[in-house]
């Protein structure tokens, strides 16, 4: 066990090597990895919360599995480093880039819960060209049968 475990999380549009990175620091460090809850991700894709949902309670929603997260996380801190694949920037800035929501006003409302979360010790933000996200987008989806809403629409946006 570390003396002082860490927090990384990896932020970055679908399809640039999160998951990967993620799993590379992960083998390299012995850290844990941790992504969305199982539970909240079934949740999002049955609700069609990235395309049904208003804007303020979809945020609470991401909001809400942000919080759980950051406990899984806080609790996994005292045994190992820890590597996160997304957490509260990703979806914010998928909201404010959608202009779904005010940065200032996703500010707002995520405020009040700033010294309940986990704090990362380093934020990685990964891009990548539009062409080569789109590439692993399609990729995965040809290997799992899977889209989401949102990279569906990234791949449409071409």
């Amino acid at each position: 066990m570390p003396s002082q475990s860490k927090f990384l999380v990896i932020e970055g549009c679908n399809g640039v090597g999160k998951s990967t990175i993620a799993k590379y620091l992960s083998a390299r460090t012995g850290a844990s990895t941790f992504h969305y809850p199982p539970e909240f991700v079934s949740f999002r894709r049955d609700v069609r919360l990235d395309e049904c949902v208003a804007p303020l309670p979809r945020l609470v929603y991401y909001l809400a599995a942000t919080l759980h997260l950051s406990d899984l996380v806080r609790a996994q801190l005292k045994q190992s480093h820890v590597v996160c694949d997304r957490y509260l920037v990703s979806p914010l800035s998928l909201m404010i880039g959608e202009s779904a929501i005010e940065a200032t006003e996703a500010r707002r409302l995520t405020e009040p819960f700033g010294s309940y979360l986990c704090v990362p010790d380093l934020i990685l933000l990964l891009t990548a060209e539009h062409a080569v996200a789109s590439a692993r987008i399609q990729k995965r989806s040809l290997n799992s049968g899977k889209l989401t809403p949102v990279a569906r629409r990234m791949l449409e946006s071409e």
